[in-house]
């Protein structure tokens, strides 16, 4: 049963805009509304959960590529610039955010 949920989790959070699957919430909006604690989240499950998925994603990126790709940034920093970046790019998605992240952090 717990493989059947994980497995239809997995389908519910595809993104589709990636010729590659990418799992996770993605759109800005949810991030943004997730800071705002709208939808009663009165323990702040929605942003712990973020802050994880940000964690997972980092972590899996550094392992695929054997490099450090926040450049030092920890999960609080790369979080907050999701939120920076998705206020201004209201129809953007969360791996957008990184990426742009990510390019301003590798100029040197």
């Amino acid at each position: 049963m717990k493989k059947i949920t994980l497995l239809l989790l997995s389908i519910l959070f595809v993104g589709e805009a990636n010729a590659y699957p990418t799992y996770g919430i993605s759109e800005c909006r949810y991030w943004i509304d997730a800071e705002k604690g709208s939808d009663k989240d009165s323990l702040g499950l929605k942003v712990l959960s973020l802050k994880s998925w940000v964690s997972g994603y980092i972590s899996g990126m550094n392992t695929a590529l054997k490099i450090d790709v926040a450049n030092g940034a920890d999960v609080v920093t790369t979080y907050d610039y999701i939120i920076y970046y998705c206020s201004k790019h209201k129809e953007g998605t969360s791996f957008d955010a990184i990426a742009d992240m990510i390019d301003k952090l590798s100029i040197k």
